[in-house]
């Protein structure tokens, strides 16, 4: 087995969308940089373009990111749903 080949984990598809993982926050599809979230984030709901959202991250996500990104939004009076799957059994 080739040890160094990598491998990209799978991400089942949200929205239709299938983000590559990196560093960035996705609004729908389009990738902000994390320490931008905020900003951009707030100009949306600025512009009255937010109702609620919805949060999905995966196993590769830190919880530090999330918390980041649950902390603008609650800050901001929109609110927001996460989004859970139960892990497959292997």
């Amino acid at each position: 087995k080739n040890m160094t080949k990598t491998v990209k984990p799978f991400i089942k598809p949200f929205l239709t969308h299938y983000p590559e993982i990196d560093e960035n926050v996705y609004i729908a599809e389009t990738a902000v940089e994390r320490a931008e979230f905020s900003q951009t984030f707030n100009q949306l709901v600025s512009a009255g373009n937010v109702d609620k959202v919805w949060i999905k991250g995966d196993s590769l996500a830190t919880w530090g990111a999330g918390v980041d990104v649950m902390a603008t939004i609650a800050s901001s009076g929109v609110s927001f749903s996460v989004v859970a799957e139960q892990r497959p059994n292997n």
